[in-house]
């Protein structure tokens, strides 16, 4: 009859059986085993094969994480504790009934640091308390043991184990219940603590990585639209209705001089970024005509040619850094009396970067550098039409990123002066 129990719960079990982990974290499980009662620490042999008694048991764990697996097991069969009473009684007459219950804690070695979690055939160790009944005699037990667990599937793991049950208190001594149980088995996980995903604009990009949770966009560009299609967000591109190139923050530059159009004075033809996209005119001659009278100098209002061809205010920065100090303010502070001075002076601001991170950093940094500049300047007065911002990333070091000194010297936001 309990063999044929046994056979049930071994079909069971391999009908719905599964590996436990942090997706499935209950398992449910049947078990054959056996008790040897003449173990070694008994002075006798290992695995006494010719008296083991063979019992049914149920398992029931729960997954706590890679490392460890709380389980619960219960099993029920008989025990002859003294077979050498065989030689002149009956095994119905010498048996003993034995309920057993157990709660180890499971110690697994495919946790990721031992064995891969994926690995299909790990060892294990247990350890616990449990609970024997013999007759009429209830003690308390320790187990500790050893086992193999082996995945045959996805979802079906067989286990082998062997535990050393260590007893103690008086009923202990009366019950003789030091022993060693081993048992072959199957186990079944269920539950599902899978994430729910949340896709609020529905993109296909979940809300905890979307950029733009509000907006549909596409897995590219991490959940944001682009109406230009030209490979830049919405959100970081300067020229959101235009197709550009992802180098100047998705604005367009026809002439690719990387001088984008909006900034551009000759759009049309190659040019130097520090002559306003425009390409170097050659230098006519200047002929100077010397009054022979100099008349007194009537005070007029201030000329805008007067300020330099090549003046380029500069800000240095900190590695990583865009904030602005109070050494920045008063330089900045120069460039706006410039502008009040002269009613018809524009200024374009470049921000830069030194070598020491990648594009996916530099080109949003130097965008931050250049547009607090800008800010600042707006919040003094100055009128938006007359100040333009532009992040270069590192395209245009001043000197080479080969020291310490050099990339200092390449972390700045240039302040240049547009006369028309």
């Amino acid at each position: 009859m309990k063999l044929k129990l046994l056979a049930v719960l071994f079909v069971l079990s391999s009908l719905v059986a599964s590996a436990q982990d942090s997706k499935h974290p209950w398992s449910i499980g049947g078990n054959l085993g056996w008790f040897d009662y003449y173990s070694p620490l008994k002075g006798y042999h290992v695995f006494n094969t010719d008296k083991w008694r063979f019992n049914p048991s149920l398992t029931l764990g729960r997954y706590l994480n890679p490392s460890f697996d709380v389980v619960g097991r219960a099993s029920y069969g008989d025990v002859v504790l003294h077979p050498e009473k065989l030689k002149y009684k009956s095994y119905r007459e010498i048996h003993r009934g034995i309920h057993s219950y157990d709660l180890l804690m499971r110690y697994k070695f495919n946790n990721g640091y031992i064995l891969d979690e994926d690995a299909s055939l790990f060892p294990f160790i247990n350890a616990g308390l449990g609970l024997n009944r013999i007759a009429n005699n209830t003690h308390a037990v320790v187990p500790i043991g050893i086992g193999l667990g082996l995945k045959l599937s996805s979802r079906f793991t067989a286990l082998l184990e062997t535990d050393y049950k260590f007893p103690f208190g008086m009923n202990a001594i009366i019950g003789r219940s030091e022993h060693m149980y081993t048992s072959l088995g199957l186990s079944y996980a269920f539950g599902n603590t899978a994430p729910t995903i949340m896709d609020e604009d529905k993109d296909g990009v979940s809300d905890h990585v979307d950029r733009c949770p509000s907006l549909a966009g596409s897995v590219a560009l991490h959940g944001c639209p682009d109406k230009d299609a030209d490979g830049v967000a919405d959100i970081d591109d300067r020229c959101p209705d235009f197709a550009g190139v992802a180098t100047l923050m998705g604005c367009p530059d026809k002439d690719g001089d990387l001088v984008p159009d909006y900034l551009d004075n000759c759009p049309e033809v190659y040019g130097l970024r520090d002559h306003a996209g425009c390409p170097l005119e050659k230098e006519k001659p200047v002929v100077i005509d010397v009054p022979k009278v100099i008349e007194p100098v009537v005070p007029t209002t201030p000329d805008v040619n007067e300020i330099p061809d090549n003046l380029v205010k500069r800000v240095f920065y900190m590695v990583y850094k865009y904030d602005l100090t109070a050494e920045h303010y008063q330089l900045l502070d120069s460039v706006i009396t410039m502008l009040n001075t002269y009613p018809t002076l524009k200024i374009q601001i470049g921000g830069h970067t030194d070598k020491s991170g990648s594009d996916a950093i530099n080109f949003p940094l130097s965008v931050n550098r250049a547009e607090k500049v800008k800010a600042y300047f707006i919040s003094k007065g100055v009128a938006n039409s007359r100040v333009f911002a532009l992040g270069y990333g590192s395209t245009y070091p001043l000197v080479a990123n080969d020291t310490k000194e050099n990339r200092a010297k390449n972390r700045r936001t240039e302040i240049r002066f547009q006369k028309k």
